[in-house]
């Protein structure tokens, strides 16, 4: 046989090579369709980018630390998840305008959650405490909790008339529910007896 295996330096430079690559992650349209939002470390950091409908892509943010994920608004406003201090104290901000979301807890881990048709965020915190993560909500500048209990509480999806929230409550990592939070009213929409996990729900409304 004429072949041989690469010797381990080649192997070695190969790895190397690869790691090297830039990479594009949780790519998202713009609501109206024409401009894409996606995650990359093309710059060195993980950091927002668009793509505009020429082909032409702009960087959005040159934040300090790493962006995890990154969500539109309904006006085309832009939210995004990132780490601030390296340790994943997850912080949330916006583009256009720049805003920290939520500045006033560093300490405090932030999941980005849902945005609701009139602009409002929803997401998920510990600021309260450090083994349990509440639901918040921010609009026109302010933040108040919607909902508070044990666990990991993650929301998902507002409802068509923004009146409603779907969330999932993570009582452990193989025992989960959903539920619909509206006003104080707070629904379980999956009772069950036995340990159960929910993944990718989705809401279908009239």
């Amino acid at each position: 046989c004429s072949c041989s295996a690469p010797s381990a330096r080649g192997g070695d430079r190969l790895l190397v090579d690869m790691l090297a690559l830039p990479s594009w992650q949780r790519p998202r349209w713009a609501p109206d369709g024409n401009s894409l939002l996606y995650i990359s470390n093309e710059s060195g950091r993980k950091q927002v980018h668009l793509r505009s409908p020429d082909g032409s892509s702009r960087q959005l943010t040159a934040v300090r630390g790493q962006v995890k994920q990154a969500m539109w608004g309904p006006d085309g406003r832009i939210f995004y998840e990132w780490d601030a201090q390296g340790r994943e104290r997850m912080q949330i901000s916006s583009v256009a305008p720049a805003l920290e979301l939520t500045a006033d807890f560093p300490d405090a881990i932030h999941e980005l959650g849902a945005v609701a048709r009139d602009g409002r965020l929803a997401f998920g915190s510990n600021r309260g405490h450090p083994a349990d993560f509440d639901l918040y909500e921010f609009d026109a500048g302010k933040t108040r909790r919607l909902c508070q209990g044990r666990g990991r509480n993650v929301p998902l999806r507002y409802t068509s008339d923004g009146k409603g929230l779907l969330y999932l409550h993570e009582r452990n990592a193989v025992d989960t529910e959903l539920h619909l939070l509206r006003g104080k009213a707070d629904q379980l929409l999956t009772p069950h007896d036995q340990p159960a996990v929910y993944l990718s729900p989705r809401l279908e409304e009239d």
